[in-house]
């Protein structure tokens, strides 16, 4: 049988192979605990067993959950950065109310974190040096999943939570000018810091983008997000690398290394507001043209290819240069995952 195609001349049986690939060499990390990069890798191992049938890799996430539910019984601080979208895609496949449960708790927990005067919540009010940090990460985590809650349980104030949650973070980390977003915000110091980090804004579009997906859109935060949605992908569209069709690790500055994961999340964020009639036609050419050049570049193990280290604030864009690319991140594998996804229609 032929191999069937989508646009771009992707063969899909290879595709699905190539998801397989990468999904099963993702089971293979050692995660840690919760951290934005083990969330987004849940998510796309979820999004590759839908894609291929394979039920060991929903097997993997339940028990990765079902483990969390065992090591914190009630969410403490690192706890919202976990997947709380899988916590309701288990409980929606199989019933199993712990799964939802959790999830109310969870969402309870975020809405409880300490805030900055400009609405952002800090990440880790637990830790003395990082106190008063918003980070950009978040903005991919928290507000989606508040909007899943919503929908899945029907109670309108998680929408409310949502927006208020990505609200703040847009007051506190979105430059008014490029319409790209700081790392993090230090509310201590009231200052962002020095450069547009290629990832961080990949888990600002994404994030964007699954709020509003979501969020209906007579409610009153949802225009606010969409102009901020708006602003960053008329930016990345402008930034892209127009012989490559990628992105830099620093968005808006050319020296920097073209990076993986900036790249991926940026195609599957633009793909799917363009699919969600949330940005006009000609983006979805943008975030294709860059999985055009980056969806067969998995090596024979399932690695993705060229992602970032894990990569601190910086001050000075030249350092955002210096962690090396290569090896093994759930912030590459995830984000493959879920952009294959997207490609295919799911």
């Amino acid at each position: 049988m032929p191999d069937e195609t989508k646009p771009g001349d992707i063969p899909v049986p290879r595709l699905r192979d190539l998801m397989a690939r990468v999904a099963a060499k993702s089971l293979t990390y050692r995660y840690y605990h919760w951290d934005w990069g083990e969330a987004i890798a849940m998510e796309g191992i979820w999004a590759a067993a839908q894609v291929t049938g394979e039920t060991r890799f929903t097997d993997f996430v339940r028990r990765m959950a079902e483990g969390w539910l065992a090591h914190s019984p009630d969410p403490w601080y690192p706890d919202h950065v976990g997947p709380g979208r899988v916590l309701l895609d288990l409980w929606q496949q199989g019933g199993d109310l712990r799964f939802l449960g959790y999830a109310r708790r969870l969402g309870e927990h975020l809405v409880r974190l300490p805030r900055a005067s400009c609405g952002g919540s800090f990440h880790r009010p637990d830790l003395p040096d990082r106190a008063r940090m918003i980070w950009v990460d978040s903005m991919q985590t928290d507000a989606p999943f508040l909007c899943r809650l919503a929908a899945a349980t029907g109670e309108a104030r998680w929408y409310d939570a949502a927006a208020e949650h990505i609200a703040g973070h847009i007051a506190a980390l979105q430059n008014p000018g490029t319409g790209l977003f700081c790392h993090n915000y230090d509310d201590g110091r009231g200052r962002v810091n020095g450069a547009f980090w290629g990832r961080g804004n990949g888990w600002a579009a994404l994030g964007l983008v699954h709020t509003l997906e979501l969020l209906p859109k007579d409610h009153a935060g949802y225009s606010t997000i969409h102009k901020s949605l708006e602003r960053l992908s008329a930016t990345i569209a402008a930034r892209q690398d127009e012989r490559t069709g990628l992105w830099h690790t620093v968005v808006d500055h050319p020296e920097t290394y073209l990076e993986g994961s900036v790249s991926l999340m940026f195609a599957n964020a633009l793909m799917r507001a363009v699919r969600a009639g949330l940005l006009p036609g000609d983006c979805a050419g943008v975030g294709e043209r860059a999985w055009n050049a980056l969806w067969d570049q998995v090596g024979p193990d399932g690695l993705v290819s060229n992602i970032s280290q894990r990569t601190p604030p910086r001050e000075r864009p030249a350092d955002y240069n210096l962690p090396p690319v290569g090896g093994h991140y759930p912030w590459g594998q995830g984000p493959y995952l879920l952009a294959a996804a997207t490609y295919l229609g799911h």
